[in-house]
């Protein structure tokens, strides 16, 4: 096996080495480290592999706490203060790469207190060993499905109903065809269930409404169609507070999976808002962000694609007797119209980023101010590269909504030049 120096960690989470020139992407290895690389894919222009041996460990090095870590948090073998570091010189380098853009200092924002059992979703696949399913989740760059107990990163009160439904599944004759289970709750650890099987089912009983687990349904998953529901019993949708804002919101809505550190990224929002603010919040979601903040602007449309999310976002509004906000069903990119120039937007997109219809819109109409929270810096420093003709950065603040893991949310306010 070849050795190499780690240089640097990259974006993907790995560290960055090369041989010969060649860039090596290497799994488990930290910066400063030498390591034996077992190489598992070799292209071109580029190898990737895992830390087979640590030959010089880095003394930011700290034990794993589960032994499937490279699959779901590869970085639970780095130090919190390393992790922070790291996740703020990712974000540097992205603007510099992708948008020609040189970063002021800036903050990074997270939990030292909450770096496990933070996440308020997780989704487990399933495998049979021709006897009986276990929670699994994929390994790390293979399509191969690893059995595990539980994830450190899940909430407590999801891991165990997790459990408690595999139970379940196993004392049915047709086990194996039961695929996956997403698990959701809210602040005050009542949870819901999406089950997902691969052939339609008879449903007599039900994993059993008690305790924490409020909500139960099964999907039949179609191949190259729409999964139909087989099956619900018990609630539809879990409420819970945000700023002293009531939001329902269900399990197969998006929902930010850390809500302590998403109401400082709020409280960050917030201050670039004014009361005569008009306010456009493209991927809104079930309102997370617009409705909590409703009373520090003027008014504001809400813009999402998935049906279930806008009509619980409506819901949501007429619970909490909120006047100024309205919700507009349909996708980003049919809705870009709306954009005046007195508009301020709210972006928070997937990790893909901006459409590129509404970017260019944007660059049409010029809004006055975009408050754009994105969990990919490089996508974000991409869309911001577009724009920086137009608009010049203003503010910049970085939260680590996604501890012992690569990922980080980033948090920019560009304004009109």
């Amino acid at each position: 096996m070849p050795k190499v120096k780690v240089e640097k960690l990259v974006g993907g989470g790995q560290g960055l080495s090369h041989i010969d020139g060649k860039a090596v992407f290497v799994w488990g290895a930290l910066a400063g480290e030498e390591v034996e690389v077992n190489i598992l894919k070799d292209k071109k222009n580029f190898s990737e592999g895992t830390a087979q041996e640590i030959l010089v460990a880095s003394r930011e090095r700290v034990s794993a706490k589960e032994d499937h870590y490279l699959s779901c948090s590869p970085w639970q073998i780095l130090s919190w203060a390393e992790e922070m570091k790291w996740k703020k010189e990712i974000i540097k380098e992205n603007f510099s790469r992708l948008a020609k853009m040189e970063l002021p200092e800036f903050e990074i924002l997270g939990d030292r207190k909450a770096e496990y059992h933070y996440r308020n979703k997780m989704e487990y696949n399933l495998i049979f060993d021709g006897k009986q399913v276990q929670l699994a989740i994929f390994g790390r760059e293979t399509n191969e499905l690893i059995g595990v107990k539980e994830c450190c990163l899940g909430r407590s009160c999801l891991n165990e109903q997790a459990k408690k439904i595999v139970v379940w599944i196993n004392k049915r004759p047709d086990s194996e065809h039961f695929k996956k289970i997403v698990v959701q709750c809210n602040e005050q650890d009542e949870v819901l269930a999406a089950i997902f099987v691969d052939e339609m089912i008879t449903v007599e009983d039900c994993p059993l409404i008690l305790g924490e687990l409020k909500g139960v349904f099964i999907y039949f998953q179609q191949p190259n169609s729409v999964d139909q529901l087989l099956f619900h019993v018990g609630k539809e949708f879990l409420t819970g507070k945000i700023m002293n804002v009531e939001l329902r919101h269900a399990v197969n809505c998006f929902l930010q999976v850390n809500i302590p550190i998403f109401h400082e990224a709020l409280t960050s929002i917030n201050e670039s808002l004014a009361k005569n603010d008009e306010v456009i919040d493209y991927y809104a979601g079930v309102g997370a962000i617009s409705l909590p903040l409703a009373k520090n602007f003027s008014r504001a449309v809400l813009v999402e694609g998935d049906q279930t999310a806008i009509t619980l976002a409506g819901k949501n509004i007429a619970a909490n007797k909120i006047f100024n906000c309205e919700t507009v069903s349909g996708s980003v990119e049919k809705q870009t119209k709306l954009i005046t120039a007195r508009h301020v937007l709210i972006l928070d997109p997937p990790r893909t980023g901006l459409s590129r219809d509404l970017s260019n819109q944007i660059l049409f109409t010029k809004p006055r101010r975009l408050i754009y929270l994105s969990c990919d810096s490089a996508t974000q420093a991409r869309d911001i590269g577009l724009l920086a003709g137009k608009y010049k950065l203003n503010f910049i603040k970085a939260f680590n909504f996604f501890p012992r893991t690569p990922h980080v949310e980033c948090l920019c306010v560009l304004d009109r030049i």
